[in-house]
């Protein structure tokens, strides 16, 4: 369920939006108190709540368990057909709700947004990037070859396409693959040219092999250095063209660039690119021989705003003022807007210089592709990578630039961060695994929101990981921002089986915590509980790796699962009731098939009291599951039981919970205020 977070009351947004808000978050926090609606389970919501999705036909589903009676309403009208296979839906440009209701009751509802704004998503693949932003693949066209992992050595890359009408394609890991083979192919017969940008520490002899193997000729342009290479490209093709102005036939102008760093460099590139101009570039402040003679033969001069000073200096004074002209090659303006951001994704940057030479904008730092999409509101927006995506370029289109500035992260434990640049008022986020909803527990203070994950699905990942999505709307001055973050994270899978025959999760965690002695420790279960160990693993491990009120919280310890029983300080196991009471009863401890114990190595939990709880925590499996592994684990750390100090306060967590609550409120945590 999307959890919201209110650090105040809410001022009014705009109406549409505070209906939306209000009916969607409030109905999904409120209880299934209808008569009809009792034992009803809706989860797993697709769009999940607070995304941001193309205006026209979405797929609406939901899972629904408890009835067979469940309709999808949507804005106050009913909608036909099937929730859990899937309903078809259009929708227009704005906040729309969602609901789910059985007799007329509504037992679940979210917030959905829909963006005007046309956004693709690239495969992240370098070839299928190359292939877009050359545009159409057509017999007889050239091919030119370049190394995305070595971009510094290919920036002429996109102005020597461009100069040949040619298509840049990528060898990725220095190898000539059939996919790559495929794609020249439909472009190039046996015997034609293949042009290899760079020389041999870009593309190797293997390379040139495996493409004369194939049938074709090889011509490889530039060797050495960045500069030395474009220096050559711009000889072998960047003055062979000229254009006519006043008049007059004149040479190609010659762009100069620095040569690092390299998301300013791959914006030169562009620039080069959508301007028919050659590129030259700097390294290290120096002006190699080759480039000052191509300089000096006559062209217009073209400076990048981000030379240097020195730089810009020399040129001048060796050039004369008047062939020199200084130009911001930060941005390209066209009508359509490709966006992938140098930082995070250079390989695909290079490749995406291409876009440039075809009337496309061309955007190479996230930031601002996120402020020219909230500006400009492009109609058709293709993104690369993973610095700023479709997902992004829809949000950004939806809130405009005036919301708070987010930065989220995920961490070695799935915990999900969300930073601000200012106090939040109101946050809400929803999680999923492979598209299972992942409950959790969400703490907003002041300017971070923090999502610490509860039970987690029970996915399997036929790799050995799971894809988690995170979207989110946090509110700071009567002004929202979307948020979302997608991240592959690796499952925890069986291990070894222990001398008891439990079965043991694999691997190895982070060590969390600051202080004091390192504690190891083992997840296992008993084959016979029918759990899912990955999900039981990984709910153990966030519970034991709460930095702010879990047992690591005072510097006291660090903590850290491994897999092996033999290294683990504590033994954390969850078996069956007769189990437990068997390894209690060594101790002389009566668990009575109903409570767990420590048996002075292991923390035994009683089965049912993991699937079920005890009364005081029947409204929230979540907290009784805290409670228990924090109760049993503290004893391994030497804790011993303590009672309810005060009627109304929260219950210490080294309470005996399990048999009743003495007043206090039930409580999972070892310092539930903090450190």
């Amino acid at each position: 369920m999307d959890r919201l977070v209110s650090t105040r009351r809410l001022r009014p947004w705009r109406a549409a939006v505070a209906v939306a808000i209000a009916v969607g978050l409030l109905a999904a926090l409120a209880p299934l108190a209808q008569p009809s609606a009792q034992g009803v389970v809706v989860t797993s919501p697709m769009p999940q709540p607070d995304s941001v999705v193309e205006a026209g036909a979405v797929r609406v589903s939901d899972d629904v368990a408890g009835t067979d009676q469940a309709r999808l309403v949507v804005n106050g009208q009913t909608v036909d057909g099937d929730v859990e296979a899937g309903i078809t839906v259009t929708l227009e440009a704005g906040v729309h709700t969602f609901e789910v209701t059985v007799g007329g009751d509504q037992v679940r509802a979210w917030p959905v947004y829909a963006a005007d704004i046309t956004a693709v998503q690239l495969p992240d693949d370098p070839l299928a990037v190359a292939l877009a932003a050359s545009g159409d693949v057509t017999r007889n066209r050239p091919v030119v070859l370049v190394n995305p992992d070595r971009p510094e050595l290919a920036l002429s890359g996109a102005t020597v396409a461009r100069g040949l009408a040619a298509a840049l394609l990528p060898v990725i890991d220095g190898e000539v693959g059939e996919d790559l083979l495929d794609a020249i192919g439909q472009m190039r017969d046996a015997g034609d040219e293949i042009i290899l940008l760079g020389g041999f520490d870009a593309l190797s002899r293997d390379v040139v092999a495996a493409l004369e193997e194939t049938g074709y000729t090889v011509r490889r342009v530039g060797t050495g250095s960045a500069a030395a290479v474009a220096a050559d490209a711009a000889a072998a093709f960047g003055t062979q063209r000229v254009f006519v102005r006043g008049g007059a036939a004149r040479p190609r102008p010659l762009l100069v660039a620095p040569a690092a760093p390299l998301p300013a460099a791959l914006e030169a590139a562009a620039y080069a690119a959508a301007n028919d101009t050659a590129l030259l570039v700097v390294e290290d402040g120096e002006v190699e021989p080759e480039t000052t003679a191509l300089l000096e033969s006559g062209p217009p001069v073209l400076l990048a705003s981000s030379l240097s000073p020195d730089v810009s200096a020399q040129l001048r004074d060796r050039l004369g003022a008047d062939r020199v002209a200084e130009v911001d090659t930060r941005r390209v303006d066209r009508d359509g807007l490709w966006t992938v951001d140098a930082e995070t994704d250079p390989g695909l940057a290079l490749l995406a210089t291409r876009s440039s030479a075809v009337d496309v904008g061309l955007v190479l730092d996230a930031g601002q592709a996120s402020r020219v999409v909230a500006i400009e509101r492009p109609t058709e927006v293709v993104a690369a990578g993973s610095g700023f995506t479709a997902r992004a370029a829809r949000a950004a289109a939806i809130d405009g630039t005036r919301g708070p500035v987010l930065e989220v992260s995920v961490d070695d434990t799935s915990r999900i961060v969300v930073d601000s640049d200012r106090p939040l008022e109101r946050a809400a986020i929803s999680v999923s695994l492979d598209g299972i909803e992942w409950p959790g527990e969400v703490q907003l203070d002041e300017q971070q929101l923090i999502w610490v994950p509860g039970a987690r699905p029970a996915v399997t990942g036929s790799d050995g990981s799971a894809v988690l999505l995170a979207t989110g709307v946090a509110e700071a001055d009567d002004h929202l921002r979307h948020f979302s973050v997608e991240e592959e994270i690796d499952l925890i899978t069986a291990g070894v089986t222990s001398a008891e025959g439990f079965q043991v999760a694999g691997g190895t965690g982070p060590v969390v915590g600051t202080g004091g002695g390192l504690v190891r420790y083992t997840v296992e279960i008993e084959p016979a509980t029918g759990l899912d160990l990955g999900a039981v693993a990984a709910e153990a491990e966030s519970i034991l790796s709460e930095p702010n009120r879990g047992w690591t919280a005072r510097g006291g310890w660090t903590f850290q699962r491994v897999g092996d029983p033999a290294q683990a300080n504590i033994r954390v196991v969850v078996a069956r009731p007769s189990t437990v009471d068997g390894f209690c009863g060594r101790v002389g401890l009566n668990t009575g098939g109903r409570l767990s114990c420590w048996d002075g190595r292991r923390a035994m939990l009683n089965l049912d009291r993991w699937n079920t709880g005890v009364a005081p925590f029947h409204t929230d499996l979540t907290v009784y599951r805290q409670y228990l592994v924090n109760h049993e684990f503290g004893h391994g750390l030497g804790f011993g039981h303590v009672t309810c100090p005060q009627a109304g306060t929260l219950a210490p967590v080294m309470s005996q919970q399990s048999k009743g609550l003495q007043g206090c409120v039930a409580n999972g945590w070892p310092y539930p205020n903090g450190r």
